[in-house]
């Protein structure tokens, strides 16, 4: 008897967690959903200074992914139409996965982008660090930020908390393989942003 009292305390324990859990998750993609900016596509983007390439992840040591692939040409386009005057490339240089920075550096060189009009962050690890760098590191407080549409939002939400005024460009060139793991990981995501704005406040690896 005492037995049974026991699960199901347990049981109602777990549920009241579970409950608790997912009450927070909705809240956190609920604010950063509901207070994110218009995306807007490439023809509709307005002119800026920079645009800040978020890096996606690599296939290879050499080979970008598809994600990051469509975000660079994006970059390319913004610069070639004029409608900034540079990119902000940012992104792992290798010392947490692979070296992104690497093979965005030398598409963007590639397709005619002038060498001094290229900005590198090479400790971009996570989308927080880079929101947090380019906004109190290196300054920037207006930039348009390129990456999927299912990432921009946090993008916004992280670099509007930290003081940076932000115009989101889709890069969705086509479907991606990825997006069955992409889109579902980042609510998680989203609730680890709201977090770190509002609680932990967590400091970048580096401060160079």
């Amino acid at each position: 008897m005492i037995f049974s009292k026991k699960l199901k305390l347990i049981g109602w324990s777990s549920m009241i967690s579970f409950a608790i859990g997912l009450f927070f998750l909705l809240l956190a993609n609920f604010i950063i959903l509901n207070n994110s900016s218009r995306i807007f596509k490439l023809a509709q983007a307005p002119t800026s200074t920079i645009a800040i390439i978020f890096g996606g992840g690599m296939k290879t040591k050499t080979e970008m992914s598809d994600m990051q692939y469509d975000r660079v040409l994006i970059g390319i386009d913004l610069y070639k139409q004029q409608k900034v005057q540079k990119l902000f490339l940012t992104g792992d240089d290798g010392a947490s996965r692979a070296d992104e920075i690497s093979a965005m550096r030398s598409l963007v060189i590639a397709n005619g982008v002038a060498v001094q009009d290229i900005m590198i962050d090479p400790h971009g690890y996570r989308t927080y660090e880079s929101c947090w760098r380019e906004t109190r590191l290196y300054g920037i407080k207006n930039a348009i930020v390129v990456s999927q549409s299912f990432h921009l939002p946090r993008i916004v939400y992280l670099c509007e908390s930290m003081g940076m005024n932000v115009v989101p460009v889709n890069a969705d060139y086509r479907e991606y393989n990825s997006w069955r793991i992409e889109k579902p990981r980042e609510w998680l995501a989203r609730l680890k942003a709201v977090w770190q704005i509002k609680i932990t406040k967590p400091l970048p690896k580096f401060f160079i």
